[in-house]
């Protein structure tokens, strides 16, 4: 889901200059009355009417274009803009036209140049500047479409689509401050202008602000924007702010707009399983897994909420799967790690936590699991040495201070035992209360 460009309405001959005003005749009148209609049917007898009568105008042949255009018959637009180009070889309108039907017929590289001859014959032709900075976008040459937008700009700075675009280009060069500003301009320029709020919401999302990004999303959907798509990033919104009833919610929107969504069930299986409700988690996540089964995160959600529900083997299944499809998943091993601890294959657990210390040395869980492991097979020493390595990357997790005073009691250290135990039930582990009673009184 990539962040929301625009294209221009390609051009009638008298909407967009008046080059050829010598060549309009009464059917070419009364054709772009009924296209301004979208009576593209009515407009083409029209032209027709015109060509009868002069086979040789050109205006004819790319307003006839258009009206095929608009009907998505992008074939036969193409053939009438070749026609109106070889009786006007500088005919500067229908170079953007072409450029546009061949971008709907995917010759990406016909339409650039059919933009770049336009602009050619017309260097201060923003329309045609847009429209191949959205293809180069398209075709990943960000840096030349920021560097089209801004002629765009420079020419028409009141065009709130070309701000729109060149801030969407600019968040895929991870400039974000200076897309932020483009797609504030955008708004200045057009309060209403929902694909600027949704893009916004986007790069909100990107940085880390949540609320705002809810708050776009919301503005989008109020002035028109796609239900599906913003819904669905107003659910991934909430769900980073822990909001996960109200992430829901918008995750059943989208599903119910775009049924097809995998990441749409995706997510909200994960704000089911947030929220303890497993079962309906997992029913999304086998929706989403139908719709899309090459990705490695489904399964690893889906193995996660089958591990708290203690069906192990059928989680280590579903890892299985994810390491499968990317051997790299720190997260995969070592929740496959958990698997094996469940079905009581500790030396199978090591293995998989030290593969997931491996991919990612700087994380603290997969320390602390394979300690626990270790401590499993009564190999103590071994353990304190993870308990250790792990507390030392992230020391707030009372889990991780009652973890190893386990293995300091195993080891009869009661003193360092006590010290974990005060520290754990300080960071608020359930467990440690009971045992600071029962063994540091």
């Amino acid at each position: 889901m990539t962040a929301t460009r625009t294209f221009l309405i390609i051009c009638l001959t008298a909407l967009c200059t008046s080059q050829l005003s010598a060549q309009m005749n009464s059917h070419i009148a009364q054709g772009m009355a009924k296209v301004q209609r979208q009576d593209y049917l009515g407009a083409i007898q029209d032209y027709n009417k015109a060509i009868e009568e002069d086979a040789m105008n050109a205006s004819a042949y790319n307003n006839r274009g258009v009206a095929y255009y608009n009907l998505k018959d992008y074939r036969q637009a193409l053939k009438d803009y070749n026609k109106a180009i070889a009786l006007k070889p500088d005919y500067t309108q229908v170079y953007n036209n072409r450029g546009l039907t061949l971008y709907q017929l995917r010759d990406y590289q016909g339409a650039l140049k059919d933009f770049s001859k336009a602009i050619e014959l017309d260097n201060a032709y923003a329309d045609a500047y847009f429209n191949r900075g959205a293809t180069r976008g398209l075709l990943g040459d960000y840096k030349a479409e920021i560097a089209d937008y801004d002629k765009v700009i420079r020419f028409e700075p009141g065009f709130e689509r070309a701000w729109n675009n060149r801030g969407a280009a600019k968040v895929q060069l991870n400039m974000y401050d200076a897309a932020l500003a483009d797609y504030n301009q955008a708004i200045t320029l057009k309060p209403n202008y929902s694909d600027a709020f949704f893009n916004r919401g986007r790069l909100f999302n990107i940085i880390g602000k949540y609320g705002d990004a809810v708050r776009d999303f919301t503005w989008a959907l109020n002035f028109g924007s796609d239900p599906g798509e913003t819904y669905y990033h107003r659910g991934v919104a909430r769900n980073y702010l822990r909001e996960f009833q109200q992430a829901i919610s918008d995750f059943d929107q989208a599903v119910k707009v775009e049924p097809l969504l995998a990441f749409g069930y995706y997510q909200r299986g994960y704000a089911k399983a947030q929220s303890g409700r497993h079962p309906e988690a997992i029913a999304d996540y086998d929706k989403a897994i139908s719709l899309n089964n090459q990705e490695a995160g489904m399964y690893v959600n889906r193995g996660i909420s089958k591990n708290e529900l203690g069906k192990f083997a059928e989680a280590k299944a579903d890892f299985d799967q994810a390491i499968e499809i990317n051997p790299k998943d720190a997260i995969a091993y070592n929740n496959r790690g958990l698997s094996l601890y469940g079905l009581t294959a500790y030396a199978d657990a090591v293995k998989d936590y030290s593969k997931a210390v491996e991919l990612s040395p700087n994380e603290a869980i997969p320390y602390v699991n394979r300690a626990y492991a270790l401590a499993a097979l009564k190999d103590h020493a071994a353990a304190l040495i993870d308990f250790d390595k792990g507390i030392s990357l992230y020391d707030r997790d009372g889990s991780f201070f009652y973890k190893r005073s386990q293995t300091y009691l195993a080891l009869e250290m009661k003193d360092a035992a006590c010290r974990d135990l005060r520290k754990a039930n300080q960071l608020g582990d359930k467990d440690a209360a009971r045992d600071v009673r029962k063994y540091c009184q």
